[in-house]
């Protein structure tokens, strides 16, 4: 069995909530918030991937990463751009912009 497919098996019964980041640090905070409501997965912000993704998974709700970030000056227009996709593909899916101000 495959990685993919362990992933899969293990989300059959639990809630799932995607989360496009490439913040690690964001992403474990995320999911210990949300470990008492469900199982959270991690994925990077490839728009090309996301209705494949959300088919895998069919999940509860999705985060999208709208921090500022230097080191990636296209983050914002990324997060954008999936949230426009998310409303064609997916328009009754809950989503929600993760940011943080420092």
């Amino acid at each position: 069995m495959n990685a993919r497919t362990k992933e899969l098996a293990s989300l059959h019964d639990a809630r799932r909530f995607l989360f496009f980041t490439t913040d690690n640090t964001a992403a474990q905070h995320l999911a210990a918030a949300l470990a008492d409501d469900g199982m959270m997965v991690q994925e990077d912000a490839a728009s090309d991937r996301l209705s494949v993704r959300l088919a895998e998974l069919i999940p509860q709700m999705v985060f999208l990463d709208f921090g500022i970030d230097e080191s990636q000056p296209g983050k914002m227009a990324q997060a954008t751009e999936l949230a426009r996709q998310l409303a064609r593909v997916a328009p009754t899916l809950p989503v929600v912009a993760v940011g943080s101000i420092t």
